[in-house]
């Protein structure tokens, strides 16, 4: 959790994407393309139980670990550099 903790806007930025990309193939499995129309009207949802959902929470946090992990490593090669660029430019 702590890789997390380090990037918590990238880990941000890409769970919101993924988890609509879940959505989305759940509701095309249990229904197809009308099911995916049809969920914008529906008032009662057209979700799963809490454990479906918290499978997808698990999974999305299961493939969005390397690439924090990854994105953790990155930002520690080259830690500062937008922040040198910004300087410079408010000196001048």
């Amino acid at each position: 959790m702590i890789t997390f903790g380090r990037v918590p806007l990238f880990f941000y930025v890409l769970h919101l994407p993924l988890l609509h990309l879940f959505a989305y193939a759940w509701l095309y499995a249990h229904g197809g393309r009308a099911a995916i129309a049809a969920s914008s009207d529906s008032e009662h949802g057209t979700g799963g139980s809490l454990a479906v959902v918290y499978g997808g929470w698990l999974l999305a946090v299961a493939l969005l670990w390397p690439l924090c992990h990854w994105f953790e490593g990155s930002r520690r090669a080259t830690p500062r550099r937008v922040v040198d660029v910004v300087r410079l430019r408010a000196v001048d």
